[in-house]
C-alpha cells in the first residue's frame, strides 16, 4: 500500500496536527515547581510531617531511600509533592494538576 504524494501529505498534516496536540496536554500536565529550598534531609522530614498534620493528610510515600523521600498528597486540585533530597541537601515541593 504506497500512497500519493497528496494521500502522503495528508498523513503527514495528521500526525504532525497530533504529535502538536500531544505535546500541548503534555505540557498543561506537567509538574510545577512551587518551592525549591535548601535544607538538611533531617529537617525535610520535619517539613513533611508537619504538612501531614496542616492538610489532616497522611501521604503517600512515593520513593524512600535513606537520601531522598518523596511524599504525595492528593488535593482537591491536584497532587502536591514534597521532595526530599538528602544528597544535594534540598527541600523541592512541586504540584502536578
Amino acid at each position: 500500500m504506497f500512497l500519493d504524494a497528496k494521500n502522503f501529505q495528508r498523513l503527514t498534516f495528521v500526525l504532525f496536527c497530533l504529535f502538536g496536540l500531544l505535546f500541548f496536554i503534555n505540557s498543561l500536565a506537567a509538574e510545577t515547581a512551587l518551592q525549591k529550598k535548601e535544607m538538611s534531609f533531617d529537617r525535610c522530614l520535619l517539613v513533611i510531617a508537619e504538612s501531614a498534620k496542616q492538610l489532616s493528610a497522611t501521604p503517600e510515600i512515593e520513593e524512600k531511600t535513606d537520601n531522598i523521600r518523596i511524599a504525595k498528597f492528593k488535593m482537591s486540585d491536584g497532587v502536591l509533592f514534597i521532595k526530599c533530597d538528602g544528597v544535594n541537601n534540598q527541600l523541592i515541593v512541586s504540584m502536578d494538576k
